[in-house]
C-alpha cells in the first residue's frame, strides 16, 4: 500500500511539474506550430510584395508604337517607298498602316509577290458598268477622306476611276483604316480626320465629330447642323473652325 501510494504522488508531481513547465513565459512553441506560423508570415509577405495586375493596354500595331514618333515613322515608310508628298496622303490609308490594317511589303519580304504601293487593297465590279476591277494601294494615295456629294456627279473627285474604255466611273475605296477595304459611290466614305492617330472611318457623309465630347453624331445637311445628340452642352450652332466635317 505504501508503494503505491508513492508512485501515485510521484507521478502527480510530476504532472504538475510538466504543466508549470508549459505555462513557462517564452517557452517555443512546438514545431508544427513554428511551422505553420512560418508559413503564414511567408505567404503574406509573398502577397505584399507581389505587384498589382495592371489594365490591359492594347499594343501598337505593326511596331509603330504611340505618340508622335508613330505617326513620324509612318510618313517616313512612305518616303522610303518613294512617295513625294507623304504627309498629303489620305489620312484613313495612313491610319490603317498605323493600326496594322494594312502592311506594306518590301521586296524582301516576299520577292515573288506584290508588295508596296502594288499592293491589292480591294477587288469588285464598277458601279457604273460592272467591269471587274482591282485597286492598289498607289490608285488611293491622295484620295481625299470625307467624298461629301460627290456620289452624285459619279465619283468626279475620287482617285481611282474605272478603266473600260466606255466608263469613267470614280469609286472611292472605303474602311481601309477598319481593315475593311471595299468600293463605294462615296456615300458612304467619311473619315474622321478629327479624332487621333490620323483618325478613323465613320460612314454616313452626314456624321460628324463633336469638338466637346468627342463622339461623332448625325449631323444632317442642314444649315448650322443639328445638335449632338451625346453632348449636353446647348449649342445654336457650328462652325468650321469646331469640325471641318460640318458643312
Amino acid at each position: 500500500m505504501a508503494s503505491s501510494s508513492l508512485t501515485s504522488a510521484v507521478i502527480e508531481m510530476a504532472a504538475k511539474a510538466a504543466l508549470l513547465e508549459a505555462a513557462r513565459p517564452g517557452r517555443k512553441r512546438s514545431s508544427g506550430a513554428a511551422k505553420g506560423n512560418a508559413g503564414s508570415k511567408r505567404t503574406k509577405k509573398t502577397d505584399a510584395s507581389t505587384p498589382k495586375p495592371k489594365g490591359a493596354r492594347r499594343p501598337a500595331n505593326a511596331g509603330f508604337g504611340r505618340g508622335k514618333k508613330a505617326l513620324e515613322k509612318v510618313h517616313n515608310l512612305l518616303s522610303d517607298l518613294s512617295v513625294s508628298n507623304a504627309e498629303g496622303v489620305s489620312s484613313c490609308l495612313k491610319a490603317a498602316i498605323l493600326n496594322g490594317s494594312l502592311v506594306l511589303k518590301r521586296p524582301a519580304d516576299d520577292p515573288n509577290g506584290e508588295h508596296g504601293l502594288d499592293q491589292a487593297l480591294a477587288s469588285g465590279e464598277c458601279m457604273g458598268c460592272g467591269e471587274d476591277l482591282t485597286c492598289r494601294v498607289r490608285d488611293v494615295l491622295y484620295q481625299p477622306d470625307y467624298a461629301g456629294l460627290d456620289y452624285e456627279d459619279g465619283g468626279l473627285n475620287a482617285t481611282f476611276k474605272c478603266t473600260a474604255d466606255d466608263c469613267s466611273c470614280g469609286i472611292y475605296i472605303t474602311g481601309i483604316c477598319r481593315g475593311n477595304a471595299h468600293f463605294d459611290s462615296g456615300k458612304s466614305h467619311n473619315h474622321c480626320t478629327e479624332c487621333p492617330r490620323f483618325g478613323m472611318c465613320v460612314g454616313d457623309y452626314r456624321e460628324a465629330h463633336c469638338p466637346k465630347c468627342n463622339r461623332h453624331f448625325f449631323a444632317g445637311l442642314t444649315e448650322g447642323g443639328f445638335e449632338c445628340e451625346n453632348c449636353t452642352t446647348e449649342r445654336s450652332s457650328f462652325s468650321d473652325s469646331e469640325c471641318d466635317l460640318l458643312f
